[in-house]
């Protein structure tokens, strides 16, 4: 087969993770995918959560900011959308939302959404309803594939007032916009929506709001 230089080679398209490239490991030409070569950059595309390397069954959680956990009543007939950036890729099996105080019948969902252009876009994945009824870690069973670097939306709505989760405390949370000099920062879209069948896709018509409900969340890793 004749040489031909890199600069004669058909341009690729956007890279998956999943492309698999040689290189040398202790003498020997071993394959990686281009993922495996991005985890190394300690935070692949940028992320801001999750820093540390996760192994399979450890837990992460939506909060930048040490700072202690707080509890907020769920707003009916509204959506709140809070960033999450991931600084590593992995499996998402299992979200964990702790509910403080419950209201009889009540009812919250919790959906992730992707980014576009600075705005929650395609939604990803919606949990089942949630028992809001009782007390208690409400266990969720997922299947997300969370990209370093990518930005998603967490969003909750509630079907009732009054139904308390542990949420991320203000001074922990990472402003999303700040309209002027010295006005409070913004740390949420919030769209006005009924509990209905569920979140809408794609969401649209969202406005950037100041502090609402944003659920503390465990994540646990595949």
């Amino acid at each position: 087969m004749a040489e031909v230089k890199i600069s004669q080679l058909s341009s690729g398209e956007a890279l998956g993770g999943t492309e698999v490239v040689p290189i040398v490991q202790n003498g020997a030409t071993v394959k990686v995918t281009t993922q495996d070569i991005a985890d190394l950059g300690g935070g692949g595309g940028g992320g801001i959560y999750s820093l540390i390397p996760l192994a399979s069954g450890q837990y992460t959680y939506n909060q930048a900011i040490s700072s202690n956990s707080t509890t907020a009543f769920g707003l009916v007939n509204a959506i709140f959308l809070n960033p999450y950036i991931p600084a590593q890729s992995y499996t998402c099996s299992e979200v964990v939302l702790s509910v403080m105080a419950g209201v009889g019948a009540g009812l919250c969902r919790i959906g992730i959404y992707d980014h576009n252009n600075g705005l929650p876009n395609n939604l990803i994945y919606q949990s089942a309803d949630i028992d809001c009824s009782t007390t208690g870690n409400k266990v969720l069973l997922t299947n997300i594939d969370f990209v370093a670097g990518e930005v998603y939306w967490i969003a909750c709505n509630f079907n009732q007032n009054g139904i308390s989760i542990r949420q991320i405390s203000t001074n922990a949370r990472i402003p999303i916009n700040t309209p002027t000099y010295e006005v409070s920062p913004k740390y949420s879209y919030r769209l006005s929506y009924g509990f209905g069948s569920g979140f809408p896709n794609p969401i649209t018509g969202v406005a950037t709001w100041f502090t609402e409900v944003v659920p503390y969340l465990a994540m646990k890793k595949l």
